[in-house]
Parts: structure tokens; C-alpha cells; sequence
């Protein structure tokens, strides 16, 4: 049997140890480079130190936009054991494929808002309230093509639904735009110091630009172990798959705790723009106000985001009856129906957590937003 590799003799002390730690060093490359290669080993596999879902940007959900902070990614699909099943078609819209361009005798309707009305909470596509609103039209008016695009983004306010109907939703020449907005924009108005462009709430999407020497010593599994355990790399990488805040984290407990001073004008702004966009493009316009549940609003703020939740639904009655706007009380219908599943039962299927919905709560907006259409005659 051979003798271990030692240092010749006469070699000075450090010297020895510098060769020892050279050697232990040796050892330790092949074994990681060489058997961690083959052999998974739960927290050390190539997926765990270098996630498809950082290199490959068709594997998050949303991904940058020069004026809207972040959009849905064209092709996504959720993980197969995904608790809710979500696709993107090629446009970057959720559900189904469809064009720009809108087909000759096609009635389209397009939905903005938040993570309500894309819905992360319905089972599938084909649940979400936009998917259910075409089924409900559908079989109201069978002689009539009825196409609903679902134009919603997690996280989105009144702010980035006025880019996104200005620079994109246009372009689909929509019939009717509805509009499902509230809880993201009371957030953005109780957040600190609020600013009328929203600065102080959205921020700037930044991502992590690898070098050439980084790509290249990201082959090596040495270098993806050190640099997962011993550095953040990770955490701040997943971040650009969230919602983008101005310091979230240190500020979600400073929200208003009174309604004093919170200049709600900036939200009747938003609305009014919104309308006037859809009437210069030729399409019609509807605003439903937004159900939640109350239960689940928490934090030392809830008072005063309870209470504004409230204000908003009322600036946004009164901006339909002043601007001649149509608004339906899409929330209203949704807690109603909660309070009695609750009276009855002890507990809702309506809201699964604050304004997300379940399947049956998105069936009965999506029910009582076809009947407001079917009553302006829109359809006929």
C-alpha cells in the first residue's frame, strides 16, 4: 500500500502546513466536484444551490418591466403540485392564448387589478372570476363571441393599472374594461410618508447581473455551496420573484394608525384616469367595489385599514355617480353571502384570506358582474 502524501522531511513548519491544508483542500474538491455530482444529497444538490428558477426567467411567475416594475412572464407554468395551477399564455396575461389583435365580431372584455382578480388563491385558470365571468356570459349569449382576458397582477394598485391599460391592455381593443382594485392602493396610502406618484411604496425592480467569472465559477459545486451558505446570495435573488416595496420588511408595522391626514384624492385621481383611458380607446367601463374579510386584516394598523377599506368603497360610489361611471357592488354581494355561509355553518367558502377568493366566492363576482353587464346592455 502506497504512504500518504507528506511533506519531504526538512520542509519549515508552515510550510508543512500550507501543504497539509493544500492537501485537504485537493481532497475536499474532488470529493464535492466528484460525488455530489452523482449522488443527491438533500440540501447540496445542483437545484438547491443554484434553483432553475434564478437562471431560467421562464420559471418566475412575474419578471422586470421598464414601466410597470414587473409583468407577468409570457409561458409561465406553475409546479405541477401547485396548490393553485396558473399559466401564462405568450402575451403575459393569465389563461388562455389569445392576440393583440381582436377578432372581427368579438365582444372582449379585459380585467384589471391585483392578486384578486389574477387570482392566486382559484384553483386554475379556468377559476379565476375573469375565466367564470366568460362562462356566465357565454351561456347568457350564445350567438354572441365573448372573449375576458384577465389583465390582473399580484401586487398591482391603481398605479400600475394605469400603465398597464395605457401601454398594453389598449392594444387588445377592449369593449369593456373592469376594474377590481382597493386593498393594494389603502396600503399604499397608510404606508409612511406617502408621495402622490407612489415612490414611497414602489420600488425600483433591481437584479443580480452575474460577471463572466461568476458564470464561469458557478460550474464549480465548491463555489455554488460557499456561496449559498456563506453568503446572500439566494435571499436576494428570490426576492425579484415577490412584489417590489420600498423597504417592506422594516416599514409593514408603520402603517397609518389613523385615517387623519391620509389624502384619499390620490385614489379618486387614480379611478378618474383609468375611466378617461378606456373612453378614449372606445371602451366601455366598470368599476366593482372590492369584498374582504375583515377578520383577516391584522397588525396595529387594522383599525385604520378596516376603516379605509370602507372610505374607498364609498369615493368610489360617488365618483360613479358624479362621473357617470359604472360601478356594481361586486363586495358587497361577496360579504353578504360570507355572513350568511358563516350564520349558518360557522364558517365561509368565499374568502380564503383577506380579498383573495375561493372558487365559489370568484363564481359569485363573476355572476354578479355579468348581471350589471346584462342589465347596461352591453351584450345586446
Amino acid at each position: 500500500m502506497s504512504d500518504p502524501v507528506t511533506a519531504p522531511r526538512g520542509t519549515p513548519r508552515f510550510l508543512k502546513l500550507l501543504f497539509s491544508l493544500a492537501v485537504a483542500l485537493f481532497v475536499w474538491i474532488v470529493l464535492v466536484e466528484g460525488v455530489l455530482r452523482f449522488v443527491p444529497v438533500k440540501g447540496f444538490t445542483k437545484d438547491d444551490l443554484d434553483p432553475p428558477m434564478l437562471t431560467d426567467e421562464s420559471k418566475l411567475r412575474n419578471r422586470p418591466h421598464p414601466y410597470l416594475a414587473y409583468s407577468l412572464t409570457p409561458g409561465y407554468r406553475s409546479f405541477k403540485k401547485a396548490r393553485s395551477q396558473a399559466s401564462h399564455n405568450s402575451l403575459g396575461f393569465r389563461g388562455p392564448e389569445t392576440t393583440w389583435w381582436k377578432p372581427e365580431g368579438v365582444f372582449r372584455i379585459a380585467c384589471l387589478g391585483g392578486s384578486s382578480t389574477y387570482g392566486h388563491t382559484p384553483s386554475s385558470d379556468e377559476t379565476t372570476w375573469p375565466a367564470r365571468l366568460e362562462q356566465h356570459l357565454e351561456e347568457a349569449y350564445p350567438d354572441r363571441r365573448i372573449e375576458v382576458v384577465n389583465a390582473g397582477t399580484s401586487g398591482y394598485s391603481t398605479f400600475e393599472s394605469i400603465a398597464n391599460l395605457a401601454f398594453r391592455v389598449v392594444e387588445l381593443q377592449p369593449d369593456l374594461v373592469i376594474v377590481y382594485h382597493s386593498i393594494n392602493d389603502m396600503r399604499c396610502l397608510l404606508y409612511p410618508d406617502p408621495r402622490p406618484d407612489n415612490t414611497h411604496w414602489r420600488a425600483v425592480w433591481t437584479r443580480t447581473r452575474e460577471s463572466p467569472i461568476e458564470r464561469w465559477l458557478a460550474h464549480s459545486m465548491t463555489y455554488l455551496i460557499a456561496r449559498k451558505y456563506l453568503t446572500d446570495h439566494l435571499e436576494r435573488s428570490r426576492e425579484l420573484g415577490g412584489v417590489v416595496i420600498v423597504d417592506y420588511e422594516e416599514k409593514v408595522d408603520k402603517f397609518a394608525r389613523s385615517l387623519e391626514g391620509v389624502d384619499f384624492s390620490v385614489f379618486e385621481r387614480n379611478l378618474k384616469t383609468l375611466a378617461a383611458i378606456a373612453r378614449a380607446h372606445g371602451a366601455e367601463i366598470l368599476f366593482s367595489t372590492q369584498g374582504f374579510e375583515r377578520r383577516d386584516i391584522g397588525g396595529p394598523s387594522r383599525k385604520a385599514q378596516v376603516e379605509a377599506m370602507g372610505r374607498m368603497k364609498e369615493i368610489l360610489k360617488r365618483f360613479g355617480r358624479r362621473e357617470d361611471v359604472a360601478v356594481v357592488e361586486g363586495g358587497l354581494a361577496l360579504e353578504i353571502e360570507a355572513a350568511k355561509q358563516r350564520n349558518a355553518t360557522g364558517e365561509q367558502r368565499v374568502f380564503s384570506h383577506e380579498v383573495h377568493l375561493f372558487d365559489e366566492g370568484t363564481d359569485l363576482l363573476a355572476r354578479t358582474l355579468a348581471e350589471e353587464i346584462r342589465k347596461r346592455g352591453w351584450l345586446d
